[in-house]
C-alpha cells in the first residue's frame, strides 16, 4: 500500500446515507420503525399507487437542517424536489423522490485530524433530503428474489464530499466523525447493521509527478468504518494494477465482500443523463425561514468536539472518560447536570463523577432494554446525593455502589433517596476506629497462622484478612482504614496477638 500510494495518490469522496430520526416516512404516515414484519408499514403513496400524493415529513426537514447547519453548510431558503428515475425490482414506483439542482445544504465542511497532529478540512459538496428503497431479499430463496417494501420512502439525508480525502483511513475518520455528529444530535441512530447509515465510496488515482487522474468507480453500500477503509485499499490496488497494465478504468459499480475480503465489479455506473431528473411535480419547492434556521443553530449549541474540549479544560476528567461522555448528548447532559447538583466541587470529585457514570451508570444502561439514558431510575439528583455521601466519608465505595443498585430497583422517590437507604439498611461506615481495632484484633486471633504468614513477609495474605474484615463488618469499614490499622497491629503491636 505504502508504494502505490508514494506513486499514485488516492482521491475519494464518500457519500453517506443517514436514515433520519422520524417516526414516520418522509412522504406519507407509515410508521419507519425497523423490523416490522414484511410489507406492514406500507400505503399507496410508498407504494407508488396512480394518483397518490406525496406531503413532505417536517421532522425531516428540521433534521435535514440541523445536519447541514452542523457541518457548516449554506442552506438553500427554497430548494426543489426532483424525481431520479431507474427501474429497480424494489423501487415500486419506478422513480425515487430527490433533491437534484437545488439541494436543502451546500458548500459545507468538516475537519479531521491527520499526522503531525495538523487538521485537515474536507469540503461538504452538498446535503439532500431524499426516500429509501425497498430491500431484496435473496437469502430464503434460491431461486426467487423476495420484496420487503417497508423501508420504501424513508426519509434519508445524503451527505457529498467533496473529493479531497487522500486515504481509506482519512476516509474512516472522516466518516466516524460524520456519525459522531449525527447521532450526538440524534438526527440519526448511526446502526449501521440495520442500515441506518451506510456509505459509497467513489475513487479513483492520481500520479504524482504527472498530475494525471484515471477513471473513476464507486464502492456501494458499505455498512461499517473497517470495510470501508478495505474496500478502498483493495480498490486502490485493483485500479493501480489496470493503470500499470495499461488498460483502462471504467467508470464502473463496485460491490466489496466483506465474508470473502474481495472486490468485484457489479455494472456500469449510470451517468446523471441516465437518470432522467425532472422537478417532481407532486411537491412543491420547500422554503425555510431565517427563523427556523436560528433556531435550528441555538438548538445546537456544543458539537461533541467542543464539549469534549470543555470537558478536558473545565473537569480535567481524562481524555478517555471526556471522550465516552460527548458520545452522547444525553449522557452528556446527565453528567453536567450530576454535576451542578453536587455540594462538593472540585477536581478531583469531577474525575470521580465522571469514573462512575462511565463504569456504573453506563454499564446499567448497556445492559438495560431500552439503554436510554431518559427512561435511566436514578437521575442526577439522586446519584448526586449518593456521591455526596460517598465523598464526605460517610459510606465507602462497596456500600455506595450497593446503594446505587437497590436505587435502581426502588419504586417510588422514598425508596429511591440514598438517605433512606443507607439508614433503613445500616449501611453508614464505622467512623470509630477503636471499634474497628476491635473486630481487626478478634480476626487476627482466629487466623493465627495467616496473621504470622503475613507478618514474615508474605504480602498476598493482607488482601485475605482484609477480605475477613470487611466481611464481618458488613462492608461498613473504610477499607483503606482497615489497612492502615491491621498494618498497625500486625507490625507495631504485636503482643497479645
Amino acid at each position: 500500500m505504502t508504494g502505490i500510494q508514494e506513486k499514485y495518490l488516492p482521491v475519494i469522496g464518500l457519500e453517506i446515507h443517514s436514515q433520519l430520526n422520524t417516526n414516520t416516512k418522509a412522504f406519507c404516515g407509515c410508521s419507519a420503525k425497523h423490523n416490522s414484519p414484511p410489507n406492514t408499514n406500507v400505503c399507496p403513496v410508498c407504494l407508488g399507487s396512480p394518483g397518490a400524493l406525496p406531503v413532505l415529513n417536517k421532522k425531516a426537514v428540521y433534521l435535514a437542517l440541523k445536519a447541514g447547519i452542523a457541518l457548516n453548510c449554506r442552506i438553500n431558503y427554497k430548494s426543489v424536489f426532483a424525481r431520479k428515475n431507474y427501474f429497480y425490482p424494489d423501487l415500486p414506483k419506478g422513480y425515487q423522490i430527490t433533491q437534484y439542482e437545488t439541494p436543502l445544504c451546500y458548500d459545507g465542511s468538516i475537519e479531521i485530524p491527520v499526522q503531525n497532529n495538523l487538521k485537515k478540512r474536507i469540503g461538504i459538496e452538498r446535503i439532500h433530503i431524499e426516500e429509501d428503497a425497498g430491500k431484496s431479499i435473496h437469502e430464503i430463496s434460491e431461486t426467487e428474489t423476495l420484496l420487503d417494501f417497508n423501508r420504501c420512502g424513508i426519509p434519508l439525508i445524503e451527505i457529498v464530499t467533496k473529493p479531497e480525502i487522500n486515504s481509506p483511513e482519512e476516509a474512516a475518520v472522516l466518516a466516524k466523525k460524520i456519525r459522531r455528529i449525527l447521532t450526538f444530535l440524534n438526527i440519526c441512530d448511526g446502526n449501521m447493521e440495520e442500515g441506518s447509515l451506510r456509505f459509497d465510496a467513489n475513487i479513483s488515482l492520481k500520479h504524482r509527478d504527472k498530475k494525471e487522474q484515471y477513471g473513476k468507480t464507486e464502492i456501494k453500500n458499505l455498512n461499517s468504518f473497517k470495510y470501508l477503509k478495505d474496500a478502498l485499499n483493495l480498490e486502490i490496488q485493483r485500479q493501480k494494477y489496470l493503470i500499470e497494465s495499461e488498460n483502462k478504468i471504467k467508470h464502473n459499480t463496485i460491490n466489496y465482500d466483506a465474508t470473502n475480503k474481495k472486490i468485484a465489479v457489479l455494472r456500469t455506473k449510470e451517468e446523471e443523463e441516465d437518470y432522467r431528473y425532472f422537478p417532481e411535480p407532486d411537491l412543491i419547492p420547500l422554503t425555510v425561514t431565517k427563523e427556523l434556521i436560528a433556531e435550528i443553530k441555538n438548538s445546537i449549541q456544543e458539537l461533541p468536539e467542543d464539549k469534549k474540549e470543555r470537558f478536558l479544560i473545565q473537569y480535567q476528567i481524562p481524555e478517555s472518560k471526556a471522550d465516552i461522555l460527548t458520545r452522547n448528548k444525553m449522557i452528556c447532559e446527565y453528567f453536567e447536570n450530576t454535576i451542578n447538583l453536587l455540594k462538593i466541587k472540585n477536581t478531583e470529585q469531577f474525575k470521580n463523577t465522571a469514573n462512575w457514570i462511565v463504569r456504573e451508570v453506563i454499564r446499567e444502561l448497556n445492559e438495560s432494554i431500552s439503554k436510554n439514558i431518559d427512561d435511566f431510575p436514578v437521575k442526577p439528583k439522586h446519584l448526586s446525593s449518593l456521591l455526596d455521601i460517598l465523598y464526605t466519608g460517610k459510606i465507602n465505595i462497596m456500600t455506595a455502589k450497593e446503594v446505587f443498585r437497590i436505587m435502581i430497583q426502588a419504586k417510588d422517590e422514598k425508596e429511591k433517596d440514598p438517605e433512606y437507604i443507607i439508614k433503613s439498611h445500616n449501611f453508614y461506615q464505622i467512623q470509630d476506629e477503636s471499634e474497628i481495632e476491635d473486630i481487626i484484633i478478634g480476626i487476627l486471633k482466629v487466623y493465627t497462622e495467616e496473621t504470622n504468614k503475613y507478618r514474615s513477609g508474605e504480602h498476598k495474605i493482607e488482601g485475605f484478612l482484609i477480605g475477613k474484615i470487611m466481611k464481618l463488618t458488613e462492608g461498613r469499614a473504610n477499607p483503606e482504614t482497615v489497612k492502615k490499622i491491621l498494618k498497625k497491629i500486625v507490625f507495631e503491636v504485636q503482643s497479645g496477638i
